[in-house]
């Protein structure tokens, strides 16, 4: 749009100095007769002014419009930079249910609840991102709210340890669709992958078995 502007502005002024010309005042009154030159001179003055104008906007406009990218750019890396912590403790979480499980209680912390995505408390960062960004960090979220609901909803009718595997399928189910934001959003951005690599391969393998695993028994029900 402020490009716009400024190409109008350009070609009003370079009309009003066209129709300053020589040549162009002997067209011009051969076209229209009838006009005096006190008028075509108010003609030029008023397009003159108003390509000034316009030239005037483009400015404002154009510093608004840098400073919405700055803002959108900033905004992206606060949440990039809360998505990389949030799936580091998400692993940690997932890490030590399994080793509670695993030593019968004896180590390890029984987790059952995905944290909270900071960016989630306060939704004034995805306010400023694009259309495309908001969506896919909203949906997120709500897929996150799902695999938490799953989980309470095991917690009804399942034991301790069928509860513990619910949450480490849904937790690295959400992990991975938490991790292909980020990773998104820092190719963006321009920044280094900063995920371990045997983390993340264990994450991956642990999602795809409790996908299949959920695929499986949704066709048993059939």
């Amino acid at each position: 749009m402020d490009k716009k502007i400024l190409l109008v502005a350009a070609g009003l002024f370079g009309l009003a100095m066209l129709l300053l010309t020589e040549p162009a005042a002997v067209s011009l009154a051969a076209f229209g007769r009838a006009a005096t030159a006190e008028s075509w001179a108010a003609w030029v003055q008023a397009v003159g002014s108003v390509a000034a104008i316009l030239a005037t906007l483009y400015v404002p406009m154009r510093e608004r419009r840098q400073a919405k990218l700055d803002a959108e750019k900033v905004a992206l890396m606060v949440i990039a930079t809360e998505l990389r912590n949030w799936l580091e403790r998400c692993s940690e979480a997932v890490s030590e249910t399994m080793t509670y499980a695993l030593s019968n209680g004896a180590r390890g912390t029984r987790h059952s609840t995905l944290e909270v995505f900071p960016f989630e408390e306060d939704l004034g960062q995805i306010a400023k991102l694009d259309h495309a960004h908001a969506t896919a960090l909203f949906g997120l979220i709500h897929r996150k709210n799902d695999a938490n609901a799953s989980v309470e909803k095991a917690s009804n009718w399942l034991e301790e340890y069928g509860v513990i595997e619910e949450f480490c399928g849904c937790a690295p189910e959400i992990y991975m669709l938490s991790f292909e934001i980020y990773s998104a959003f820092i190719a963006e951005l321009g920044w280094a992958r900063r995920i371990d690599d045997e983390v993340l391969a264990g994450m991956r393998a642990r999602a795809e078995n409790y996908v299949r695993r959920r695929e499986e028994f949704s066709m048993a029900k059939f």
